[in-house]
């Protein structure tokens, strides 16, 4: 068990680099398949930076796709110089919610298995020692999963927005 959680905790810490540096090809991928050049992105997040806020749902883009509505399939356009930014922020932010939303899942799931350890183990030694290890890996799950929320903030940090 402890080779299974160790192992699921490095493929997180290496996959979570990968999703952050290859999700910019993804969405740009995304546009490929459709036959109008995308100059926009519709925000999930509301996401404040150094130069404004957009608020959640909304659709920001170039000052050419805010002018030719054929140049955005997502509708009206609210031009912002920095438009990429906010894309790639709001990209940045959906990745680690579902970071966050799985590692959770797995910390319940483990706490529950931990619980059921510690009611079953009739006093052994062994068995107790297995549930508290157990419980010490959930906790760590929970780290890393709170971690995961703290990487948008960590970004715009690091990029001086």
């Amino acid at each position: 068990m402890k080779k299974l959680i160790i192992g699921a905790v490095l493929t997180g810490l290496v996959i979570t680099p990968f999703l952050l540096l290859y999700s910019p090809r993804v969405v740009s991928a995304e546009a490929s398949l459709v036959p109008k050049v995308s100059e926009c992105c519709k925000v999930k997040h509301t996401i404040t930076l150094s130069s404004g806020s957009i608020p959640k749902d909304t659709v920001v883009g170039s000052e050419a796709a805010s002018l030719n509505s054929s140049l955005c399939r997502f509708g009206n356009v609210t031009a912002k110089e920095n438009w990429g930014m906010y894309c790639m922020v709001d990209t940045v932010m959906t990745i680690t919610d579902w970071i966050f939303y799985i590692f959770m899942m797995v910390v319940v799931i483990m706490l529950i298995i931990a619980g059921f350890m510690f009611v079953t183990s009739n006093g052994k030694p062994e068995n107790v020692g297995k549930a508290r290890s157990l419980l010490v890996y959930a906790i760590i799950g929970l780290i890393i999963g709170l971690l995961a929320r703290a990487i948008p903030s960590i970004v715009r940090f690091f990029l001086g927005m």
